[in-house]
């Protein structure tokens, strides 16, 4: 499986998955991760049969969406599996002061040029400054007709804004605070009657702009410009200059944000910069102000490479043998030893590159190259061979003990024959397996429920989903039996509608957005179990997602809901039971972490002794538990190995939770709980 690149959708993003072979999963997940690698959103796509493509839009608001850094596969550890995204997926919101009426003639207006070459990469919001500075935006854009001296937009800019200035016959009478040099007064202008100079253009741009490696176009000619005075335009502050050496972008750092000017206007009116091509990937450049809130200088106006995705999909420092890519190569680069796939950054600009690009086709590797081998990918797979080695050992000791008392003449002849016909049969005959019997015997499903502490999932039907409950409730009980005295056995799936829940203290339920509602038979067999002690936790697994993106509950799980008979429900408060059944804990995460926790809200007047028979989150506590039979982690936590150890530590205290009800509650516990606080 391979993430291609995403396609930019209305209000998020597209993204597609690509699969070598039809035979493959027919569904996949695909996670959104910020830079913190905190997950913010999460979508399943499902192929058609026999197709090798599908896609799901991650439909987001515009400041989550800014926030995505990578998309990632879930389930897979490969650099094909990550599409790393730069700040071309990203669109800051910009603001373009308007102070003056529009004259009805927009190609006239310096707003119409910057609005069409920002419009493409950014979220532009035009109107008064109040209008601007209540839609938070990070640049504000400001031309000649809009001066203001509104004492806002400095603060706007101390607290890391940028301000884009754009000069014209206004400024160059009178200037301001607001300029990152001091400008002379009245102008210039080229090929007046009085001057003999002709129109300027653009010098190549320095390395130490954040404009270096952009191609100087030649057809950008300029007439007139503002003229700084030659004492405060020192080399730092000037980022553009023309052919005779004045400049024509200036900025300067105010506090944490950037003032950037235009020493020309942004109409045709005063040059021809803003009929370019390269005008908007100026405009561009500067938006990095708006991310990184750096103006570092490109590295000769290469791309450099700065942290790369390793073969596991995870990003990594970049190799020594990584060698800079030139600007205008990038595009066509392809990734090899010496440009790996990763993050790559011009100056405060930064770009990826990824293994999959757009025109990749993914086939199957063929069977038949020669010199090659072929193996798993999650390794050598443990055979555990204690329990049959065991049982032969106790085979041959009874048939050696019976032999001996045979040839002493202490056994019945006929009696030892026959107890040594018996012993050989089962040494040689193969045993049917128990599970086979188990099938064939209506009680068999009770009597593997019950002679052993189990706990239980509920079967979806998502082979993935119910996999991975699965291998997080045998990882979770192999914990249990590390660290306590209880010993789970392996857990049991179980249907719903038709298998008994009574056998099972506790029961993990994995909500989807498309759950069906329950038979009525069904949910009084729920509130049933629920009534007589049982406990079920419910788990949507995306984080709180919809309820962030939407304002509206899980919707699979107002399905459900609707159809038990629950209590009024409250997040688990900070002395409740479950922060100390085991462990003492006031975070409950899992594979993700920040959302909240829901028990019965009064469970003192309940009929259950005061504990909750519900358990209602979203941060997929079943894939921060789960391994794979070497003992690995099956799915990444977002927050690393200490945020799993506090999934687990919060899993065993469920556990006890379940088989303990309210005992620690009681106040004897009171002494030993205070010790462990001041501890």
């Amino acid at each position: 499986l391979g993430l291609a690149p995403p396609e930019a959708a209305a209000d998020g993003l597209t993204v597609e998955v690509r699969r070598a072979a039809t035979d493959l999963p027919r569904t996949a997940g695909v996670t959104a991760l910020g830079s913190d690698g905190r997950a913010i959103a999460r979508r399943d796509v499902t192929f058609e049969a026999g197709s090798g493509i599908a896609s799901a839009t991650l439909s987001l608001p515009l400041d989550l969406r800014n926030r995505i850094a990578s998309l990632r596969l879930d389930g897979t550890s490969t650099a094909g599996s990550v599409h790393l995204l730069g700040d071309s997926w990203q669109r800051p919101r910009v603001g373009l002061i308007e102070l003056t009426a529009s004259e009805g003639q927009p190609l006239l207006s310096d707003l119409h040029y910057i609005q069409s070459a920002l419009a493409p990469r950014a979220e532009l919001i035009r109107g008064t400054l109040d209008d601007l500075l209540a839609a938070e935006p990070s640049v504000l854009v400001m031309t000649d007709d809009a001066r203001s001296d509104d004492p806002r937009i400095a603060e706007f800019i101390d607290n890391g804004g940028v301000l884009i200035r754009f000069a014209g016959p206004r400024l160059a009478a009178r200037g301001d605070a607001l300029l990152p040099v001091d400008l002379r007064q009245g102008g210039r202008l080229f090929g007046g009657a009085l001057n003999w100079e002709e129109p300027q253009t653009l010098a190549p741009f320095p390395d130490t702009s954040p404009f270096a490696g952009l191609p100087v176009d030649r057809n950008a000619t300029v007439d007139r410009q503002v003229l700084a005075q030659p004492g405060s335009a020192t080399p730092d502050r000037v980022w553009a200059r023309l052919d005779d050496g004045t400049p024509l972008v200036t900025a300067e750092r105010r506090a944490r944000g950037w003032i950037v000017l235009f020493h020309v206007t942004a109409s045709p009116e005063w040059s021809d910069l803003p009929l370019t091509g390269l005008f908007p990937r100026m405009l561009q450049r500067l938006m990095g102000l708006a991310r990184s809130g750096t103006a570092s200088s490109p590295a000769n106006g290469a791309w450099v490479l700065d942290r790369a995705l390793d073969a596991e999909g995870q990003l990594a420092p970049a190799p020594a043998s990584a060698r800079p890519i030139p600007a205008q190569a990038f595009e066509t680069t392809a990734p090899s030893p010496v440009s790996p796939p990763g993050v790559y950054r011009l100056g405060s600009v930064s770009a990826a590159l990824n293994v999959v690009a757009r025109d990749t086709r993914m086939v199957p590797l063929p069977r038949n190259l020669p010199g090659a081998e072929f193996a798993g990918l999650d390794g050598p797979r443990v055979s555990h061979f204690d329990a049959p080695l065991l049982a032969t050992a106790l085979i041959l000791l009874a048939m050696d003990i019976l032999i001996a008392l045979a040839l002493a003449g202490r056994l019945p002849v006929r009696l030892g024959g026959t107890a040594a016909a018996v012993l050989i049969a089962l040494t040689i005959l193969p045993g049917a397996p128990m599970a086979d019997a188990q099938d064939s015997d209506p009680d068999a499903y009770a009597l593997e429920a019950a002679l052993s502490l189990r706990f239980a999932y509920v079967r979806t039907g998502n082979a993935q989903t119910d996999g991975r409950s699965e291998a997080g409730l045998a990882g979770l009980g192999r914990e249990i039996t590390r660290r306590s005295a209880m010993e789970p056995d392996t857990p049991m799936g179980i249907d719903i509608e038709t298998d008994p829940l009574l056998f099972f203290p506790m029961i993990y339920w994995p909500v989807s957005t498309d759950v069906q509602p329950l038979s009525p038979e069904t949910a009084e067999k729920v509130s049933a179990y629920l009534q007589s002690g049982g406990l079920i936790v419910f788990d949507t697994q995306d984080a709180d997602v919809a309820m962030l993106r939407t304002g509206a509950p899980h919707p699979g799980l107002v399905t459900l809901l609707e159809s038990i008979d629950i209590p009024p429900l409250a997040q688990i408060p900070p002395d409740h039971v479950l922060t100390r059944t085991f462990y003492l804990l006031q975070d409950f995460p899992g594979r993700f972490s920040g959302s909240p926790v829901w028990v019965e809200a009064n469970p003192d007047g309940a009929s259950r002794d005061g504990t909750s028979g519900v358990i209602i989150g979203a941060n997929d506590w079943a894939s921060a538990w789960a391994r794979n039979a070497n003992g690995e982690a099956m799915v990444p936590v977002e927050g690393g190995d200490r945020q799993r150890e506090m999934a687990y530590r919060f899993g065993v205290n469920i556990a006890m939770y379940a088989l303990t009800g309210n005992y620690k509650a009681d106040q004897v516990h009171v002494p030993e709980i205070l010790e462990r606080l001041g501890q």
